[in-house]
C-alpha cells in the first residue's frame, strides 16, 4: 500500500497547467505587441503622409540636398553650419526616389527612420522581448509627434546615436556569430551589473573590441574630412 501513489489534486494540476502555457502566452504576446507596432507604422505612412501642411521647417535639408545634386558645394556655396551627412542623404533620397514622391517620400522616410531608432533604443533598453516591442510602440507614437514628417538632422544624429548604442550593447546579439558574448558583457561582469548567462559563449577581448571600435571611428572621421575635400577640390577645379 505504501507504493500507491495520490491522484494530484485540482490546484496542483491547474497550476502545472498554467506553467505549461506561459511561455506560449509571453510568444503569443510578441507576435501581438509586433504586429501592433508595424500597424502603426504603416498606418502613419498610410493615413497621415499624404495630408497636412507643414508650417515649420519644412523643405529645408530638401532644398540643401537639391543644391548640391546642381552643383553647389556646402560650405563654400552653400551657408551651412551643421555636418554635412543630413544633406547628402536627402540629396541621396531624391537621386533615387521618383521626382514625384519627393515630399510624399520624405515622409515615408521620416517615419522609417524614427521607427527603427525606436525599435534599437527599445532593444538597448531591454533587450528581445515583448516589452521591447511594446517599448518601441511608445516610443515611436511619441517621436512621431515631436518632429513634423520631414528630413531632420537632429533625427538623423537620434538614429546614428541609437544605432552605435545598439551595436556595442547586448541587442547586437541578433546580429553577431553564434558563440560570440556581446560587447559589453565584461563590463557588466565586473560592474556588478546582472549580466546575462554567457555559459558556452567565447567572450570577444576587451582590448580587441575597443581597438575595433576606434578603427571604425577613425575611418568614419577620416571618410567624413574625405569627401569634404574632395567636394572642395572638385568645386574649385570646376
Amino acid at each position: 500500500m505504501s507504493n500507491i501513489q495520490s491522484p494530484p489534486s485540482f490546484g496542483s494540476t491547474f497550476v502545472n497547467t498554467l506553467a505549461d502555457k506561459k511561455p506560449t502566452a509571453g510568444k503569443t504576446s510578441k507576435v501581438l505587441w509586433k504586429l501592433l507596432f508595424f500597424s502603426i507604422v504603416a498606418g502613419y505612412c498610410l493615413y497621415y503622409a499624404p495630408f497636412g501642411v507643414n508650417e515649420t521647417d519644412g523643405g529645408f535639408l530638401t532644398g540643401l540636398g537639391w543644391q548640391v545634386l546642381n552643383g553647389k558645394v556646402l560650405y563654400l556655396d552653400i551657408i551651412y553650419v551643421r555636418p554635412p551627412l543630413p544633406v547628402w542623404l536627402r540629396a541621396l533620397e531624391l537621386q533615387i526616389l521618383p521626382e514625384h514622391f519627393a515630399v510624399l517620400g520624405e515622409r515615408w522616410v521620416f517615419y522609417g527612420k524614427v521607427a527603427l531608432y525606436s525599435w534599437l533604443g527599445a532593444a538597448v533598453a531591454v533587450g528581445s522581448s515583448s516589452r521591447q516591442w511594446q517599448l518601441a510602440v511608445l516610443g515611436f507614437v511619441v517621436s512621431a509627434h515631436c518632429y513634423p514628417p520631414m528630413a531632420w538632422h537632429t533625427v538623423d544624429g537620434i538614429l546614428f546615436a541609437v544605432l552605435a548604442a545598439f551595436f556595442v550593447s547586448s541587442g547586437s546579439m541578433v546580429f553577431m556569430p553564434p558563440g560570440n558574448a556581446p560587447f559589453t558583457a565584461q563590463h557588466d561582469a565586473v560592474g556588478g551589473v546582472n549580466a546575462p548567462d554567457l555559459d558556452g559563449l567565447k567572450a570577444i577581448p576587451p582590448l580587441a573590441s575597443r581597438l575595433r571600435f576606434l578603427a571604425f571611428g577613425l575611418a568614419g572621421i577620416c571618410l567624413f574630412w574625405g569627401l569634404l575635400c574632395m567636394q572642395s577640390v572638385l568645386a574649385f577645379v570646376a
